[in-house]
């Protein structure tokens, strides 16, 4: 029904004009053919004329109202198009807002869990420092057990020699004494000598152990140091994230504005760049 109506004014059109040229050009112009209507030939021809102009007025003015309607639904399809461009916009800015927060979460929780890791090591390496001096204190105190000891031995040994230089000359049974001395001396030389390398044994095994602490500190300041590259790093990638929300708020204000300026869309701009020119970055 709706086609037959679009194409009846231009098929009337076409069939008034043929009327019109019928009885123009193939009629007696003065004829009347009607006797109750006092109208010619020609009259006729001027009104079928009349009509079909008539007709072709209103299939113009359709014509002019279909294409105004299917412009008008071409630009209702756009703008609902751009409405769901820029939603679907609005709800990845909205994704890419809560991952860039999860992340900043993650890095706040590896920071704190960095700064725990490295007070637990902190403490380790005290404790390992408590540990080194009180066995130095303990070296030390058998260092000067040992030199007590080699000064009696010693005495005792001036002491012996001179009881022998005082004894040899009276009796072989004090040079038998002595000999016996000697030998118990020389028992206590050789102890003396394997507790020396003993304790030269134990001084070596302080170093490395200064030298296995020196690599752990190492290896902490490394770790820290990879930490503190870390955090920078995360801190370029958070304000390049808001830099990037911050240009896409204005692509998006800048874009409400082309399509439907008005006054508040113009005020949400200068607020905007007012903030921007005061805060910078």
């Amino acid at each position: 029904m709706v086609s037959f109506l679009a194409l009846l004014p231009r098929s009337l059109t076409t069939f008034l004009y043929s009327v019109a040229a019928l009885l123009r050009f193939y009629g007696n112009t003065d004829t009347i053919p009607i006797s109750r209507i006092p109208l010619t030939i020609l009259d006729w021809s001027l009104l079928a004329f009349a009509l079909g102009t008539a007709s072709l007025l209103a299939n113009l003015g359709l014509e002019w109202n279909s294409g105004n309607r299917s412009r008008a639904q071409a630009e209702d399809a756009r703008l609902r198009a751009e409405e769901e461009r820029l939603r679907a916009e609005e709800e990845r800015i909205r994704a890419e807002d809560e991952r860039i927060r999860a992340r900043q979460r993650e890095a706040r929780q590896d920071h704190l869990a960095d700064k725990e890791r490295n007070r637990a090591a902190e403490e380790r390496n005290k404790a390992d420092r408590e540990r080194e001096r009180a066995d130095r204190e303990r070296l030390r105190a058998k260092a000067e057990r040992l030199r007590a000891e080699d000064e009696r031995i010693r005495a005792r040994q001036r002491e012996a020699r001179q009881d022998h230089l005082a004894d040899e000359e009276r009796n072989r049974a004090t040079e038998e004494r002595n000999k016996a001395d000697r030998e118990r001396e020389r028992a206590d030389r050789e102890r003396l000598r394997a507790e020396d390398e003993r304790l030269r044994a134990e001084t070596e095994r302080l170093r490395a152990e200064d030298e296995r602490i020196r690599a752990r500190q190492r290896e902490v300041r490394q770790d820290y140091l990879a930490d503190e590259e870390r955090n920078k790093a995360d801190r370029e990638r958070e304000r390049s994230s808001s830099r990037a929300r911050i240009q896409n708020r204005f692509t998006l204000l800048q874009i409400r504005h082309q399509l439907t300026p008005s006054s508040a869309t113009q005020t949400a701009l200068a607020d905007f760049l007012s903030f921007l020119e005061e805060y910078g970055e």
